[in-house]
């Protein structure tokens, strides 16, 4: 299983992503800090280049290089 796509989503003040893969599987998770909603877009923006091809389980090793992979 891979991770096929991921798509931000705009919803009034926040934003959220949508996570999906290439069986159908997907996930939403709310994906910014209030008020910063460019800022937040344009860090999922980063992290689907990551993150497209990769398999989702490996969760916690996402998770790790998403959080330091800059000062940000």
């Amino acid at each position: 299983m891979k991770i096929t796509q991921v798509t931000p989503i705009h919803a009034g003040q926040f934003m959220f992503v949508k996570i999906e893969t290439d069986t159908g599987i997907y996930g939403i998770g709310e994906a910014g800090s209030w008020g910063h909603i460019e800022a937040a877009k344009a860090a999922l923006s980063r992290f689907a280049d990551y993150l497209e091809g990769k398999d989702p389980s490996k969760i916690e090793h996402h998770w790790n290089v998403m959080h330091r992979f800059s000062y940000f």
